[in-house]
Order: C-alpha cells, then structure tokens, then sequence
C-alpha cells in the first residue's frame, strides 16, 4: 500500500512540474516585428524580430521567405548564426544576431513576404510567429520627357503632347501643371503604364490635350510641366502619424514661347525652362520635420 501511494506520489509530482514547466513557457511572445515596408533597389536594410522569453530558453530563431527559411539563430550552436541560399536574399551573418537581421545589397527580388519565427527549448518548444510584407521600389533613372509639343503655338491651336516617365517598380504617378497649375481632368489622356522585363518595370504616359485661350499665356508664354512621383515613398516623423507627401519627385518642362523668340535662339525644338543646365534630373527627398 506504501508503495502505491509512494508511486502515485510521484506520478501527481512529476504532472506538477510539468504544469509548472508548461506554464513558464505559455508567456512566450513575440512583442514586435518591424520590416520597412518600402525600401529603395541597391540599398541594406535591418529587419527586427523582438520577442520575450518569459523565463523560457531560447531554441532557436528562424526567418521566412515566401515560406523559404533563409536565416537561423541558435544559441546552442557554434557558430550561432546560418544562412540558407534564397535568390534576392543576402545576410550580412556578421551584423545579425537574434533580434537583427541585415540585408546587404537588396533587389527587386528581395520583395516578399517575411516570417519571423521564434521558438522555446524542450520539452514544449512552443512556437510564436509574426509575418509582414516588404517591397523594393526602383526609382526611375532620368526625368519624365515630353514629347509631340511643338516650337510654339497660336490662339486656338490645339495641343496634344504626352509625358513618359522613366522605367521604374512601381509605376510613378504623373500629373500635368499649366502655368503651375494643375491640369483639369478633362484634358488629361490616361493610358496604362507599359511593363519591360522579367522584373515587369513600368513606364508610366499621361497625355495632355486642350485648344490654346488667351488665358493659357502669360508674358507672351506658356509654360507646362509633369511631375512624376512614387508616392509609396513616405516619411514618417512621428510613430502613429504618417504624412503623405510624396518623398521622391522627378520634373521636366516645357516652355513655349514666342515664335521670334525661338528663332533668336536657335530653337529646333521646345527646351524645358526650368530643367537648369539642358534637363538636369530635380530629385529631392521631402522630410517632414515636426
């Protein structure tokens, strides 16, 4: 009879370390995954996985691609840190650990979507996991052209030009401004961008057509400009406040001007007035400081 209680003892025992040991684990958590959301093509990019342990040992980190492990962190092995061949995805081992992952020289490949997993040791080896999609954005390497407008125009002549960005992931966004106005939608001509390439890059073209008032000059000129901009670009200055802004803009323009003028200067064809020193690219970064 002793010897039973003695072995029910034990077995009530050994279920109440398990308890305990179950519930020390339970409070593993993984309390905050950040993956930028846009980056640019070329550039290294840090993505964090921080998480809390709760009195739990750590088994091991593991980062996904698209459902591909491609990094690993386990403490118990020398060296700690290993990576795993995935097109898009370089990691600098040196510069990672268990909570920083840094990605050298990323493409448009590199965009997915990302798992960090975080796991306890035996016996429960209880699994957390958080997921968040990355894009790699390509800015356009020149400004946008304008083509089809001509030397100069008259009163009542129609105009009928068009704006092409250059190739870029994703498609930039035109507008139109006349006189640094922007355009009426109605005289707007949309057509879908044009996809080049195995990494499907875009082109974007917006056409403007209007007839010519007495109102479209001023000073004897008339001046019309496209922007182009990747509005996916933000700047974030506060945690919970996102401005939308764009953060990257490109710009040509053409300015007409009076036929004699043109002559004068030996103009085969429009030059973008504000384009200083024959087209040079405007690329600025808007950063909102509050």
């Amino acid at each position: 009879m002793n010897s039973f209680f003695a072995s029910y003892g034990a077995t009530i025992l050994l279920v109440f370390l398990w308890k305990v040991e179950v519930e020390m684990c339970v409070g593993l958590t993984l309390t905050q995954l950040q993956i930028p959301r846009h980056v640019l093509v070329n550039s290294n990019v840090s993505l964090e996985c921080n998480f809390d342990m709760d009195g739990a040992a750590l088994y091991a980190v593991k980062w996904y691609k698209d459902g591909n492990e491609f990094y690993r962190f386990t403490p118990a092995n020398r060296p700690q840190t290993q990576s795993f061949l995935l097109p898009g995805v370089s990691v600098d081992l040196q510069m990672s650990d268990k909570n920083v992952l840094l990605l050298h020289n990323v493409s448009l490949d590199t965009s997915g979507l990302y798992c960090c997993e975080v796991s306890a040791e035996a016996p429960t080896f209880l699994t957390v996991s958080a997921t968040e999609n990355m894009h790699v954005i390509a800015l356009p390497k020149s400004e946008p052209t304008i083509t089809g407008a001509r030397p100069w125009y008259q009163i009542g002549d129609r105009v009928s030009i068009n704006c092409s960005s250059g190739l870029s992931k994703p498609a930039t966004t035109l507008v139109w401004f006349l006189n640094g106005q922007l355009v009426a939608p109605a005289m707007l001509q949309k057509y879908d961008p044009v996809t080049v390439g195995r990494h499907r890059m875009e082109r974007s073209v917006l056409g403007l057509e209007f007839t010519v008032q007495p109102g479209h000059f001023r000073g004897g000129s008339m001046k019309l400009k496209c922007l182009a901009t990747l509005p996916q670009l933000y700047y974030q200055s506060q945690p919970d406040e996102t401005h939308e802004e764009p953060a990257v803009a490109l710009q040509s323009t053409y300015n007409q001007r009076p036929l004699a003028a043109a002559i004068n200067q030996g103009l085969a064809k429009a030059v973008p007035a504000i384009a200083v020193l024959h087209h040079v690219i405007l690329l600025f970064i808007v950063l909102i400081m509050v």
